[in-house]
């Protein structure tokens, strides 16, 4: 995506506004983090984790702002799932970014890392081109890394400022 198409998008972002529920706030989670801007990524998550008393749904006095209910089901009135898958695409849109292209896949991690995980950990993440992903960051950098192929084919990795070509067989993993 070039410059202008990005910043095209952002100011759709910046029109649209924050002020949203279920889906909406889903895609815009992964919206922000797939333009690499962790902290508005993680102010909208943040909405979306947001309490809402669902006693205050009701009646008169019901509000619609969004948020999650206590039993963590996202508050888009009464109940959509979609603000719960969304939000859960979201994060890991923040911690790792995918695409594949003939034989040929390139893996982007900790793309959209806010301030506020600057350690961590993710087990078992997909990415496109047939690969699972685990991984350990500290101070914001990734500190262990396992890269498995499903099937063979070639990888290119992005992080740490690096970037890494590996050719892996089928169920082979690779370690950094």
């Amino acid at each position: 995506m070039s410059d202008a198409e990005k910043a095209a998008c952002r100011q759709t972002l910046i029109q649209k506004g924050d002020q949203t529920t279920g889906w909406s706030t889903g895609w815009r989670i992964n919206l922000w983090a797939r333009l690499h801007d962790a902290e508005q990524a993680y102010h909208i998550y943040q909405k979306l984790l947001n309490y809402v008393d669902g006693e205050h749904y009701k009646g008169a006095d019901k509000r619609h702002g969004g948020g999650t209910y206590s039993n963590l089901f996202d508050a888009h009135p009464p109940f959509q799932i979609d603000g719960n898958f969304g939000g859960t695409a979201g994060v890991c849109e923040m911690l790792m970014q995918s695409h594949a292209a003939k034989g040929s896949a390139c893996i982007e991690l900790l793309p959209a890392l806010p301030t506020a995980w600057k350690e961590g950990a993710v087990r078992g993440l997909r990415a496109r081109g047939g690969y699972e992903v685990s991984m350990t960051w500290h101070d914001a950098k990734v500190a262990t890394l396992t890269v498995k192929a499903l099937k063979a084919s070639t990888v290119t990795l992005l992080y740490n400022g690096k970037r890494e070509q590996l050719k892996l067989k089928a169920g082979e993993e690779a370690t950094r």
